[in-house]
């Protein structure tokens, strides 16, 4: 009897490969997707499964199977990959740089220029009180949001 070719194996990792390229090509840019990878996620769990049905068919059947050396390299890649992503998804992507060069409360905010919601150019030292008179002198808070709506 002649074996047949173990594609679970192969269709598997590039499964894998594929959840993780996808990510980083496309899926990092759309916010509800890059905090947390939907999409990504499952699919290199289910081809983490794929991986390993092949892997239990080179094992378990291998009068009818190939693939006694491409299922444990394939495992192994496969489970590498998904630690991979994980490390970059919930840990590298999250680190955020120190604050230690940023003002501290009570301290005088660096000028700055920034667009406001009509696309004017606003400069902070620029503020002026309710009166029309120069803001020095006068408290201005501000608020930064993360730009996601």
């Amino acid at each position: 009897m002649r074996r047949r070719w173990n594609l679970c194996i192969y269709t598997g990792f590039l499964l894998t490969v594929a959840g993780f390229l996808s990510y980083l090509l496309f899926f990092n840019r759309f916010p509800a997707l890059r905090d947390f990878p939907w999409l990504n996620l499952p699919a290199q769990i289910v081809g983490l499964g794929i991986v390993g049905l092949g892997f239990w068919r080179a094992y378990a059947r291998p009068a009818g199977y190939r693939g006694k050396v491409a299922a444990p390299v394939s495992s192994l890649l496969s489970l590498g990959v998904l630690g991979l992503f994980c490390y970059y998804v919930f840990f590298l992507s999250y680190k955020v740089p120190s604050a230690s060069a940023a003002p501290q409360v009570g301290q005088t905010a660096p000028d700055f220029t920034l667009m406001d919601h009509n696309g004017q150019k606003v400069r902070l030292a620029s503020l002026t009180s309710p009166g029309g008179t120069s803001a020095e002198g006068h408290y201005v808070l501000l608020v930064f949001y993360r730009g996601y709506w």
